[in-house]
This record gives C-alpha cells, sequence and structure tokens, in this order.
C-alpha cells in the first residue's frame, strides 16, 4: 500500500478521479484497501472526492443558450471517455483545483465565527446546485456523463455523494434528462411531491413550484413516477406523459388525479411540442393567455399583467424560435384583437 496522499495529491491523481467516478474496478477496489488502511484518511478522501465532483459539474457546464440563438452543444463528446476529468482537461483543471484546495481550509476557519456556520462552528456543506435566470436555457454534464438541459427559471440540486452510492437529483423547474444507464445506481429525480425513477433513458420533467400540475414526458426507455408520503405509482411508457396536480397550487379547472396521454406531434418533422423548448422552440397549442403566462414570463424574462381579465382567456396556437415577445405578441393579434404596452421588462394586456 502506498504513502498516504494531501487532498492536493489526490485531486490529480487520475487513478484516484476513476475511483471517484467508478470508472475502473482496479482503482475502486484499491482506493477502498486504501481506506480500510488509513481509517483516520476518511476526511481527507472525501474531502477530495468532493472537490473532483463538484469541479467536474463547474468545468463541465455548458454556455448559456440565450433568446435567438440555437441549442446547440459546444465542445467535446463526452461518449467513450473513461471519466470527465481526464486527459488534458484535467491537467488543464490542476492549477484550479490545487488552488481551492490550498483556500478551502482558511475560508472554513474564518467562517467558524461568522454567521454563516452552524451552532458547532462548522461552515454550512452546500450541495452543488445547477441554475438558470429566466429567459436562459443550460446544458450541463453530470459527473456520470449523463446530459441535462434546463428550462428558464430552473434550479437542479446534485447530491454530494453523487456517483458513489446514488445518482439523485432534485429539480424545481424544467429539464430534459439524457440519462446513461447505471447496472448498480438507478437515476432518480425528485420534484415537489413526487420521485420519478429511471435506469436509462430519455425524458423531460416540468415541475414549477407555481404551476398547477407537475408533468412527466417519457422519450425513451422505462421510469416510475412514485408520490412522496402517498401510495401513488405510475408506470409510463415511451412517447407518453403522465400528468400529476401540484399539490401546492389550487386545483381549479385542472382534473384531480392524474392523468396519462400520449405525446403531441406536429408537421411532417415530426416535432415532439412538449420537448420542442430544448430546441429552443415555443410550441403553444390551444393555450390561453392565462395558461401561458408563466412560460411566456420565465421564456422572455418579462412580466406580465392582465389589465382585463377577458384577455386572459383568449386561445392561441403559434410556433416560435427566435421571435422576441413583441413579434409573438403581434403574431397572437391576429387571432384575437388586443392591445400591449411594454415598459420596464413589464408587459401589460388590455382589449
Amino acid at each position: 500500500m502506498a504513502d498516504r496522499f494531501s487532498v492536493e495529491e489526490l485531486v490529480i491523481n487520475d487513478s484516484f478521479i476513476a475511483y471517484c467516478f467508478h470508472a475502473n474496478e482496479a482503482d475502486v477496489r484499491y482506493w477502498e484497501d486504501y481506506i480500510r488502511t488509513y481509517l483516520g484518511e476518511k476526511g481527507t478522501i472525501d474531502q477530495a472526492r468532493d472537490m473532483v465532483l463538484n469541479l467536474s459539474i463547474l468545468l463541465r457546464e455548458e454556455g448559456e443558450i440565450y433568446e435567438g440563438e440555437p441549442l446547440s452543444l459546444v465542445g467535446a463528446d463526452v461518449r467513450g471517455r473513461r471519466a470527465p476529468l481526464f486527459g488534458r482537461w484535467m491537467k488543464m483543471a490542476a492549477a484550479a483545483v490545487l488552488l481551492a484546495a490550498v483556500i478551502l481550509p482558511f475560508v472554513r476557519k474564518r467562517n467558524t465565527n461568522n454567521e454563516l456556520s452552524t451552532a458547532k462552528g462548522e461552515a454550512v456543506k452546500e450541495m452543488p446546485v445547477l441554475a438558470t435566470q429566466n429567459g436562459q436555457k443550460k446544458v450541463f454534464y453530470l459527473p456520470d456523463s449523463s446530459k441535462v438541459i434546463l428550462n428558464a427559471g430552473s434550479s437542479l440540486e446534485v447530491s454530494k455523494s453523487f456517483g458513489e452510492d446514488n445518482r439523485t437529483v432534485s429539480l424545481h423547474g424544467e429539464a430534459y434528462f439524457d440519462i446513461k444507464p447505471h447496472t448498480r445506481y438507478p437515476f432518480k429525480v425528485r420534484t415537489p411531491g413526487y420521485d420519478v425513477t429511471v435506469l436509462g433513458t430519455v425524458f423531460n420533467i416540468k415541475a414549477y413550484a407555481e404551476e398547477k400540475t407537475t408533468e412527466l414526458d417519457l422519450i425513451s426507455g422505462k421510469v416510475q413516477v412514485s408520490e412522496v408520503g402517498g401510495a401513488g405509482k405510475w408506470m409510463v411508457k415511451p412517447l407518453q406523459k403522465l400528468v400529476l396536480p401540484n399539490k401546492g397550487v389550487s386545483q381549479t379547472g385542472v382534473s384531480a388525479g392524474p392523468v396519462v396521454r400520449d405525446l403531441t406531434f406536429r408537421g411532417s418533422d415530426s416535432i415532439i411540442t412538449e420537448t420542442a423548448w430544448q430546441q429552443n422552440r415555443l410550441e403553444i397549442v390551444n393555450e390561453t393567455f392565462g395558461s401561458m403566462k408563466n412560460r411566456l414570463e420565465r421564456w422572455f424574462n418579462v412580466k406580465i399583467v392582465f389589465a382585463d381579465d377577458q384577455v386572459r382567456e383568449y386561445p392561441f396556437t403559434g410556433y416560435f424560435s427566435n421571435e422576441s415577445i413583441q413579434q409573438v405578441l403581434k403574431a397572437f393579434q391576429y387571432s384575437y384583437p388586443f392591445n400591449y404596452k411594454i415598459e420596464n421588462d413589464i408587459v401589460t394586456l388590455s382589449k
């Protein structure tokens, strides 16, 4: 067994990185033996592993996708790689890791005397959170190389031990997932009120706190949805969607129980309406101004105010890609006569 390692040495050790991502059985066995031999080093191992996993998320984040730009993945393809941090890319990140390893102990020491500390005087250990603001979409790769596209106004919290003994994330908002299969750990998405369990599949979840429903759209594979604190369990087939009531929102005008429907396809190009957003397409099919209000606010980063309740009930159908909020509203005016005013990102709609 080798000599003991420091955090600085571990985070640039290829074998240790492979252990963090369970990418090589021999490396996993080696470091498990190392931990058993040097029980007192568990804290050092945990700290180094956290840094490797957290840095992988930060450095694998793709560029923001702004309104008007086509959704594209910029950067190297990760398929077939041994782990997300190997090779030249890892060496380039080593300086940042080492700097963090040197600075973090001093930051933690200072935190023990300020308001961010816990009752025991230890710094609060936050979980990695991936997030988008209104008007943004972002592409991320998780440590297991699964791809996540976050829609506007969304956040994804990644478990600290992701890849070690679980693959669990918590979603607030909407995300499109392309999950890598894993024989030991299923991928789990926690949303307010519901848990989604998958093995390897492609699916979309919409779970905004302010919406009346939570929706799962399954593109391929197989998923199970479970009710948190309840007995409800549902299996969803490919090209189906499951619509569930959001328990924290008034359900006026919404079915009280779960509803399973087929996904909606549009046109000869077979675009799936429910997931078109991740191709930077805004698809509106027979929706009222009131029902699409939250979506338009997130998409264009505006606030919508109805000066007349009748306008709220106007239904529209339209397909947009690179249009501005002004262009969308002008297109809607061909269906119903209404007026709009935009001041300081506040859109006021009236008759």
